[in-house]
C-alpha cells in the first residue's frame, strides 16, 4: 500500500496536477508538512528551493526549512515534526532536552513555535505580506 502511495506521489500525474493546483491558487506562502514531501517538491520543477532543516531553539524534534518558488513568487516553509503522532499529543517519548513530545502540541508551545518560525519568515522575506 505505501509503495503504491509512493508512486503515486512520484506520478506525472500529481506532479502535473500540483502544478496546476499552484498556478490556479497563485499562493502567497506555500506549506509543505513532512519531511519526504519538502524533498519531493524542490523536484517539482525548475525554481524551487529550500534550505537545509532547521531545528526551533526549544523545541529540537521539530525542524523546519525555508524556501522558495521563483515561478510563483512565493515563499516556501516546510515543516517536519517526527515522529508525527507524538506531536498531536498521543503519545510520549521525550526530545534530546527532555521534553515530552506531548508538550510540543500545546498552544502554549505551537504559539512559541509559530513566533519563531514568523520571525525567521519575516527575516528572509522583508517586504512580504504576511
Amino acid at each position: 500500500m505505501i509503495q503504491n502511495n509512493k508512486k503515486l506521489l512520484d506520478s506525472d500525474f500529481a506532479r502535473g496536477f500540483l502544478i496546476d493546483i499552484l498556478n490556479l491558487l497563485e499562493p502567497s506562502l506555500i506549506i509543505v508538512l513532512g519531511k519526504e514531501h519538502c524533498n519531493r517538491i524542490q523536484f517539482l520543477e525548475e525554481g524551487i528551493y529550500l534550505d537545509n532543516p532547521k531545528s526551533l531553539q526549544n523545541f529540537p524534534s521539530a525542524k523546519y526549512q525555508i524556501g522558495y518558488h521563483y515561478r510563483l513568487n512565493s515563499p516556501i516553509l516546510g515543516l517536519h515534526f517526527k515522529p508525527s503522532e507524538q506531536f498531536i499529543g498521543l503519545g510520549g517519548g521525550r526530545d534530546m532536552n527532555g521534553l515530552s513530545f506531548g508538550k510540543y502540541a500545546t498552544k502554549e508551545s505551537l504559539n512559541i513555535m509559530g513566533k519563531e518560525i514568523m520571525t525567521e519568515l519575516k527575516k528572509v522575506f522583508q517586504n512580504h505580506p504576511f
